[in-house]
């Protein structure tokens, strides 16, 4: 993430007074805030909170009763692009052009955490319309190709047989904040090493592990 900034955060208070009179007031206290914005921050992101993290679809939730409900073309999707370049955290978001990220600030006068989001609305036409070569449109083919953890395990065997496995690990390209699955929970990429292997953990970040890029591959593909 970017470094952290002061800056200045609107706060609007309730009072109550004597005889239970209440009003309420408008101020500017002092803030720090820290800024989320390339896709290296954006990939942090998604391995301490969910590949989900950086986008949305714009559609009223399904009922309970309706079940799991597929992305559809033609749906209006929140996302974070995220960015090559970091700009400066301490001018306001309005005031860039084609700005998305999340900003995270804390005011200590009333000691509240408030967290803003930056995004932009795609219409979803289907993969296609994403360029390969983009950080963003990576991340955003995996989780729409991405398959329920628990049905990947269960088809590990099967896919290992599948004569376009071996095809699809020479082509597959490892980066931070990848999830697989792995020893009964679901994992994440850490970091990348010059030697062949992989530093994961677990979500949590309580469990980590050095292991091969291969296996890695291996891991990633039956969970996609």
């Amino acid at each position: 993430p970017g470094p952290v900034n002061n800056v200045s955060s609107r706060l609007i208070l309730h009072r109550v007074g004597a005889g239970l009179e209440s009003k309420t007031i408008a101020k500017v206290a002092p803030a720090e805030q820290i800024r989320f914005e390339t896709h290296d921050d954006i990939s942090l992101l998604v391995s301490l909170f969910g590949e989900a993290c950086f986008c949305g679809v714009c559609k009223r939730r399904p009922k309970v009763s309706e079940g799991t409900r597929s992305l559809e073309a033609n749906q209006v999707i929140s996302i974070i692009l995220g960015c090559s370049e970091r700009s400066n955290s301490q001018v306001a978001r309005r005031t860039l052009q084609n700005s998305t990220g999340i900003d995270f600030r804390f005011c200590r006068e009333d000691n509240s955490f408030s967290i803003t989001v930056h995004y932009k609305r795609l219409v979803y036409e289907g993969l296609g319309n994403f360029e390969a070569a983009e950080e963003r449109s990576k991340r955003f083919k995996n989780l729409v190709n991405r398959k329920d953890p628990m049905q990947a395990a269960g088809n590990e065997e099967a896919s290992r047989k599948d004569p376009t496995q071996e095809d699809d690990k020479n082509t597959l390209i490892l980066e931070k904040g990848i999830q697989f699955f792995y020893k009964e929970e679901v994992y994440c990429i850490n970091l990348l090493t010059s030697d062949g292997n992989c530093f994961i953990s677990n979500l949590s970040g309580m469990k980590t592990e050095k292991i091969s890029t291969s296996i890695v591959k291996e891991l990633v593909l039956d969970y996609l």
